[in-house]
């Protein structure tokens, strides 16, 4: 069906739904009695429930908290995977040859400490839970970092919070999976793909700041340690969910 001949087609429908009567439903059975809502539990606790991809429950199990547990302390950094760094174990940019780095604050980010940060040549890219930022920093920048307003420690970005959980757990040494691999802006996708595939890694995918790979536990692993990759997850086939009305 056309897109115009379809909109015609809802539009009675719609109207229909928008002047009826404010109890009733052209979608459900009047005559039912309502549902009432789920009573909450004593103690005034309550759940919700989730479904997902095949392990996401281990994801929530690690980065879920229940309502008596303490805060994750503001010292520390959590990644969407569940990987963090804890700030009971600081380097203070010991690598200076790294791009990438962690810059976590004493509290939450100032303007003043960000626009300090920028004045010493560093870019921040994204904020990390809690008080930190993601930043692009080369050279003898990572050494003024380190004495920049507010700032309580910093490291380089690391592989494993660059991978997605489903990738993390334990595989066969032979088991491939096809990954989409992300890079940082600016950075060269058309390189980077040419160094995977001159060391064996199968590339069946480029286009913008997206390389399509097929490679195993250790290439994955690899890869993630390259300084230009800003994720890797399993790769989806894009699917239209707009084609049909």
């Amino acid at each position: 069906m056309k897109p115009r001949t379809c909109r015609k087609a809802l539009a009675p429908a719609l109207l229909a739904l928008l002047l009826s009567p404010p109890h009733a439903s052209p979608f459900l059975d009047d005559a039912r009695p309502a549902v009432p809502p789920p009573r909450e539990p004593a103690g005034g606790r309550a759940f919700r429930a989730a479904e997902g991809p095949a392990g996401n429950e281990t994801l929530l199990r690690r980065t879920g908290m229940r309502a008596e547990d303490p805060a994750p302390a503001a010292t520390d950094v959590r990644f969407a995977n569940g990987e963090g760094f804890d700030g009971r174990e600081r380097k203070e940019g010991e690598d200076r040859g790294a791009r990438y780095w962690v810059v976590h604050f004493e509290g939450p980010v100032r303007d003043a400490w960000r626009r300090a940060i920028e004045a010493g040549g560093a870019r921040p890219l994204g904020y990390l839970p809690e008080n930190a930022l993601l930043v692009r920093a080369s050279g003898t920048v990572p050494g003024a970092l380190v004495s920049a307003p507010g700032v309580d420690w910093v490291r380089p970005l690391e592989a494993r919070p660059k991978i997605a959980l489903p990738l993390l757990g334990a595989r066969a040494p032979e088991e491939v999976a096809e990954v989409a691999i992300l890079l940082h802006d600016g950075e060269n996708a058309r390189a980077f793909a040419d160094s995977l595939a001159a060391v064996g890694v199968g590339i069946t995918e480029r286009a913008g700041g997206i390389v399509v790979a097929r490679a195993g536990p250790a290439e994955i692993e690899a890869i993630a340690s390259r300084e230009e990759v800003r994720w890797i997850e399993p790769y989806r086939l894009p699917r239209f969910l707009n084609h049909d009305c």
